[in-house]
């Protein structure tokens, strides 16, 4: 475990529930050594919850005075009610892994519901419901954001300065083509959160998105550092690797990614293999793997296993374009070197057909090494300004080894400073 987190120190415990008792054990072991240095039991009412939980943290941080040197902690209390702090724990934890998000916005709801103070329980309510759309179809996205807007807004009312209050304050605006204040504001919250990756992560992937390769990594290996194990932040590194050329680094991330519950970046892995040529590691990694459902939630045998022809031999497109029938961007396609046809979806006349989740974040193959010809496309200019990369880009620079194009005719980017 110590090796998995990264860490010389772990707390063991476990947790005992009669009635309203409760018996709590405690150790706190060295890693490398295996010894126990402190160990304590606790037997209580369960309205003592938060003060046992105040006696640990002072008694390892006496323990650890050598490393950690003389701290003063305070385990404040987020609720006085306990079935909301219960419903509230096990809603956050689904946030995390992207899983059961439905069930979550019921834990959630309930906390709130029974707490309407619980400044925690509104804040991963409305991060459930920002998230939710990308993982199911069951709630519209225009429900989805405005139940998220209303429920960050009871949040901020609450604490306006929470780092997550603003990171969802500018996960929104920049789904609104607001990048130049969303992402200011995901920096001043990825400075000011110490206990969630959340902002560091949508601040990388904001970052990488855009095209700022070199900035997104850091960001997202502090995100990996912070929450080794979870799979949406691993996932999204590799992407970034990914995008750098740093393709030993990006598999293992991917992998880590794929074994936490997030396989996205292993999709990525497959569309940067096939686009490169490589077509049989691309269908020998997209067999091993449930890659497809990061394309499409709802997907037949047959559109997979013609997915899978195709990207062997790409000459077996035909049949995989023949039963494809879902909208949204192609990134599928790109793996089958079909990447000109990337953005019909996009610049669709009709523009309701891109009331999609998430859209803006299939840009992210828009970086790799293998798509310079899709991003210098004027098609990628026109799509860049329908969600606000034009001015950031104007204001923050324009992306590594890109400017914008000093040629006549339509408006486009020119990678050449970056080609190999």
């Amino acid at each position: 475990i110590a090796r998995l987190l990264g860490v010389r120190h772990v707390l063991e415990g476990s947790v005992r529930k009669q009635g309203q008792r409760v018996r709590i054990t405690a150790q706190l072991i060295n890693a490398g050594s295996d010894g126990h240095l402190w160990s304590q039991t606790y037997d209580r009412e369960l309205t003592d919850i938060f003060q046992i939980q105040q006696e640990i943290a002072e008694s390892i941080a006496a323990e650890l005075g050598d490393l950690l040197g003389t701290q003063r902690l305070a385990v404040a209390a987020p609720t006085a009610d306990l079935g909301a702090y219960e419903r509230f724990l096990r809603g956050r934890a689904r946030f995390h892994r992207r899983a059961e998000l439905p069930e979550a916005l019921a834990d959630l709801a309930y906390a709130v519901k029974q707490d309407p103070a619980f400044t925690e329980a509104w804040i991963y309510l409305a991060a459930s419901n920002y998230v939710l759309p990308g993982y199911t179809g069951k709630l519209p996205l225009p429900q989805a954001r405005a139940d998220a807007k209303a429920a960050i807004a009871q949040a901020a009312a609450l604490n306006p300065d929470h780092p997550m209050v603003l990171a969802i304050q500018g996960q929104l605006l920049n789904d609104d083509a607001e990048r130049v204040q969303g992402i200011e504001l995901l920096e001043r919250a990825a400075a000011l959160s110490k206990h969630d990756s959340t902002p560091l992560l949508w601040l990388g992937q904001s970052l990488l998105m855009a095209g700022y390769v070199d900035e997104a990594i850091p960001v997202l290996e502090r995100a990996v550092l912070m929450d080794p194990l979870v799979g949406i932040n691993n996932g999204a590194l590799g992407m970034a690797y990914f995008s750098a050329g740093r393709n030993t680094q990006g598999a293992a991330n991917a992998r880590a990614g794929t074994a936490n519950g997030w396989p996205a970046g292993q999709f990525v892995q497959v569309i940067e293999l096939g686009a490169s040529g490589a077509h049989q590691q691309a269908a020998q990694l997209a067999l091993s793997v449930p890659l497809m459902q990061s394309a499409t939630p709802e997907l037949s045998d047959a559109l997979r296993t013609a997915w899978l022809k195709a990207l062997a031999d790409p000459s077996q497109a035909a049949d995989y374009l023949a039963l494809r029938s879902w909208r949204g961007p192609a990134e599928d396609l790109i793996a089958l070197g079909m990447g000109e046809r990337y953005f019909d979806w996009y610049l669709a006349e009709d523009e309701s057909t891109r009331e999609q989740p998430l859209a803006s974040w299939m840009l992210r193959t828009m970086w790799l090494p293998s798509t310079r010809s899709l991003r210098e496309d004027p098609r990628f200019w026109r799509v860049a300004q329908m969600y606000g990369l034009i001015p950031l880009w104007e204001q923050r620079g324009y992306p590594g080894g890109c400017r914008k194009a000093q040629t006549p005719g339509p408006d486009h980017l020119d990678c050449s400073l970056g080609a190999p």
